[in-house]
């Protein structure tokens, strides 16, 4: 057994809101319903085509998940990326229970609590693909499977009331993170967590800005970088 005093969880549905009115206020344009269709180098930068015309930027961070690699490819970069539909389950507020991350050694499941009361349940239960571009879908399967588990480990969940259950997107390489430049391809960056879920996504932004931005990054990411799939990295 382990425990992360530091560990750290959060509500991805009030994180995304704070991150999109900050990233507003500095001036950042967004433009929600977009999909990328292609990239192509452009002069000393690239040319996105998009479903709301064409784009063009000097330097590119690709951040597209789970579709990571299929932007890449046409520019001769190989990142195998592969979508991997999980499902995530949040209770109504309960009393106290737990005061750090749980998880099982050899049994899939993740449980913390919290502010609010609320406990996250999740460890990587699959769910359904979406077809013709919808989102995935919860399988019932992996609902009851799931919340069974997180009784029997924590027999007091049961009190608790299931508020909302929903499905996303992992994405898995090789379970390490694929960051920073894109080496042959000036201006090109990669932000891709490791499968990590959401957790991970912050300091990996952190990091491909920090070099963007000329700041030496706290981890160097050479290690980390596209090129890394025909050399072996350290799992990050």
């Amino acid at each position: 057994a382990e425990r992360c005093a530091s560990e750290g969880k959060v509500d991805p549905l009030a994180a995304n809101t704070a991150i999109a009115a900050a990233t507003r206020a500095a001036g950042v344009a967004l433009q929600r319903g977009t999909r990328v269709l292609g990239i192509t180098p452009d002069g000393a930068g690239y040319a996105l085509r998009t479903t709301a015309g064409m784009v063009r930027a000097g330097r590119l961070v690709i951040a597209a998940g789970a579709g990571t690699g299929a932007l890449l490819a046409p520019l001769g970069v190989a990142v195998p990326t592969a979508a991997e539909p999980l499902h995530m389950n949040v209770t109504e507020p309960a009393a106290p229970l737990i005061g750090h991350l749980v998880q099982h050694a050899e049994r899939m499941i993740t449980m913390k609590q919290l502010a609010t009361g609320q406990l996250v349940i999740g460890g990587g239960w699959p769910a359904r693909a979406g077809k013709g571009g919808r989102p995935p879908e919860v399988l019932r399967t992996s609902l009851a499977g799931n919340l069974g588990l997180a009784v029997h480990i924590v027999p007091e969940v049961a009190r608790a009331r299931l508020l909302r259950s929903w499905a996303g997107i992992n994405t898995t390489t090789d379970g390490r993170s694929v960051l920073g430049p894109v080496p042959g391809r000036p201006g090109l960056y990669v932000a891709l967590p490791g499968d990590a879920g959401y957790t991970l996504g912050p300091l990996v932004a952190r990091l491909v800005a920090d070099h963007m931005l000329g700041r030496r990054p706290e981890l160097d990411l050479e290690a980390y970088t596209a090129d890394r799939f025909r050399t072996k990295a350290p799992a990050f």
